[in-house]
C-alpha cells in the first residue's frame, strides 16, 4: 500500500511569499509499495517535489514497481492582491565587499527586488534577476528543479545543467556520435537481408541496433549525440534496401519486356 504526504512551503501564514508570486514548493514524501516509484502531477509535472510554483491546486498520482497507485492533492494559497509583500530579507551581518575572487559577496535576493548585474536596466517585466554581457558558472545550474529529486544531479559527473521544464532556442549544437555511419556503405558492411529484418522486427518489436520500448522505460536519460548516430545509421540501410528494391523491380522490368517480346513474335 502506497501512502503519500504532501508537505507545502509557508511563508508566515500562506504558502506562496506574495501575491502572484511563484516561489512555492510542495515536498511529496512516498511510503509503502515497492520502488521505483512514478509520479505525475496535474500540472504535467513528472519530478517527485515541485519547485517554483504559484498558488492553485494541485494533484499527484503515484505508482510503484507493481503498478499500486495512490494520489493526494493540495491547495497553495497566496496574500491577497492588496497585501503589502513581505518585508525584504536580511541577514544578521551585513555581507562584506569581496576581498578575493575566492571569497565573493554572497547575493541575497527576495520576491520583490529586482537585481540587474552589469548594467543599468530593470529585469524585464515578470523577472526579478537579469545579467547584461557574459556570465560564468562554475558549478551545476538547477532551473524550475531540485538537485536533490533527480539522480542526475550527483555521481562522479554530474551534469552542468538540468532543467526542470521545457527549453526553447534557435538552435541547438551536440557532440555528434561516433563513428560517423558512413561505414553502412563499405562494400563488407554486413547488412541484414529483408527475409532477416522482417523475421527480427517480428520477433523483437523494434529496429536492430535501437532499444526497445521497455530498455527505454527503464532509462534515466537518452544520449542524444549517439541516438541521432543510430538513426542516421537506420536512414543509410534504408538506402541500401531501396536500392536493392530498385534494382530487383528494373530487373523484372527487363524480364517482362523480354518476355513480351519473345510472345508477340
Amino acid at each position: 500500500m502506497l501512502t503519500l504526504e504532501l508537505s507545502p512551503s509557508l511563508y508566515g501564514n500562506y504558502n506562496i511569499s506574495y501575491f502572484g508570486g511563484q516561489d512555492g514548493y510542495i515536498d511529496l514524501t512516498v511510503t509503502g509499495g515497492i520502488p521505483p516509484y512514478t509520479y505525475k502531477w496535474s500540472n504535467q509535472t513528472y519530478d517527485e517535489d515541485l519547485w517554483g510554483v504559484a498558488a492553485g491546486y494541485y494533484r499527484v498520482y503515484v505508482s510503484d514497481f507493481n503498478g499500486n497507485l495512490a494520489e493526494a492533492e493540495i491547495t497553495l494559497d497566496e496574500p491577497a492582491e492588496s497585501e503589502p509583500p513581505p518585508a525584504p530579507c536580511n541577514t544578521t551581518i551585513n555581507p562584506p565587499m569581496w576581498s578575493s575572487w575566492s571569497n565573493p559577496l554572497t547575493l541575497w535576493t527576495c520576491p520583490q527586488i529586482n537585481v540587474a548585474v552589469g548594467g543599468y536596466w530593470l529585469p524585464p517585466p515578470g523577472m526579478r534577476f537579469s545579467v547584461y554581457g557574459n556570465s560564468y558558472f562554475s558549478g551545476s545550474t538547477y532551473i524550475g528543479i531540485h538537485p536533490s529529486t533527480v539522480a542526475l544531479a550527483s555521481g562522479a559527473t554530474p551534469y552542468k545543467l538540468l532543467v526542470g521544464g521545457k527549453i526553447g532556442a534557435k538552435e541547438m549544437w551536440c557532440a555528434p556520435g561516433t563513428p560517423w555511419p558512413d561505414y553502412v556503405f563499405d562494400e563488407d558492411y554486413q547488412l541484414k537481408s529483408l527475409d532477416e529484418l522482417e523475421i527480427f522486427v517480428m520477433q523483437e518489436k523494434h529496429l536492430p541496433g535501437l532499444p526497445s520500448a521497455d530498455e527505454v522505460k527503464k532509462m534515466d536519460k537518452i544520449n542524444m549525440g549517439e541516438m541521432l548516430t543510430k538513426i542516421l545509421e537506420k536512414t543509410e540501410e534504408n538506402t541500401l534496401y531501396i536500392l536493392q528494391l530498385k534494382k530487383e523491380n528494373d530487373l523484372l522490368k527487363t524480364e517482362n519486356k523480354n518476355l513480351h517480346k519473345l510472345l508477340t513474335k
